[in-house]
């Protein structure tokens, strides 16, 4: 059995086709991991590539009954990109432990390409579709998972079958299938994932802005932002911006368009 983590993304979307293609539906387990602060529009995705596919995507949450909103509060901050507590806490913890009870998955596959990002090149850049890393030992560098636990888990190795891929191959393979993209790709988002991701970069902020449920949740993050700091935690939603100030940017770019954003937003340099 081939477990596939479907984000709601292109890249997870491709890799989840390419193990059909592959090993046959039959052989193939997707998992999802939920947040609790995604897109209402992932998560219809979702269902429309279970009906499209014919299979059922695995729904996963922190084994706590943590979300996004509750973990930042317990953590008194947000997470940055040197701890993504986020991730582990709310994607990676809860897959270990399921495949942990699964003794029939043989392999992991994530949808991770090298060309997304710098960091990804640097960690991702030699490795082919074919090689394989042991899940146990990936796990390790978490440290949120016992010793005896990721004992449970050497059976599984991963793969990053379109790690070498292009963004243009991604969208032309899920076109080749009969495959529509996650609409949010249309709506001006980069990315897939929570709504808005915390790490994320100014053009999916923005793009959330857009939306009704998008702004309510970057309002959402300031009040959390303002609670932490009334509670004594000197917090700010990215390390150089505040929620508050991120928002009155966000307004005065509604007001007077992209040339204020190319100008003098500090996000448009993440």
């Amino acid at each position: 059995m081939i477990a596939v983590l479907v984000s709601g993304g292109k890249d997870s979307t491709a890799t989840l086709l390419l193990a059909i293609e592959k090993h046959g539906k039959d052989n193939v387990l997707p998992i999802f991991t939920d947040t609790g602060f995604e897109a209402s529009e992932t998560y219809k995705y979702l269902s429309y590539l279970e009906e499209r596919l014919g299979v059922e995507i695995i729904r996963l949450k922190n084994p706590d009954g943590d979300d996004l909103v509750s973990l930042i509060l317990k953590k008194k901050r947000f997470p940055n990109s040197r701890m993504r507590f986020c991730t582990a806490l709310l994607k990676q913890v809860p897959v270990a432990l399921y495949l942990m009870e699964r003794k029939d998955v043989k392999e992991l596959w994530f949808g991770i390409r090298a060309e997304e990002s710098r960091r990804r090149k640097e960690k991702y850049g030699n490795i082919t579709p074919e090689d394989t890393w042991e899940y146990s030992k990936w796990l390790n560098n978490i440290g949120y998972l016992r010793k005896r636990d990721l004992e449970k888990l050497t059976h599984i190795h991963c793969r990053f079958p379109i790690v070498d891929w292009s963004k243009e191959q991604v969208f032309d393979y899920l076109k080749s299938n009969g495959i529509e993209p996650n609409p949010l790709y249309s709506m001006g988002h980069t990315r897939v994932g929570c709504y808005p991701c915390i790490l994320g970069s100014w053009k999916d902020y923005k793009a959330c802005w857009q939306t009704e449920e998008g702004r309510r949740n970057i309002l959402k993050l300031r009040r959390i932002e303002e609670t932490l700091n009334a509670q004594g935690y000197n917090t700010k939603l990215k390390d150089h911006i505040t929620a508050n100030r991120l928002i009155r940017r966000l307004e005065l770019n509604e007001a007077q368009g992209d040339m204020f954003c190319e100008e003098v937003c500090e996000l448009c340099k993440a």
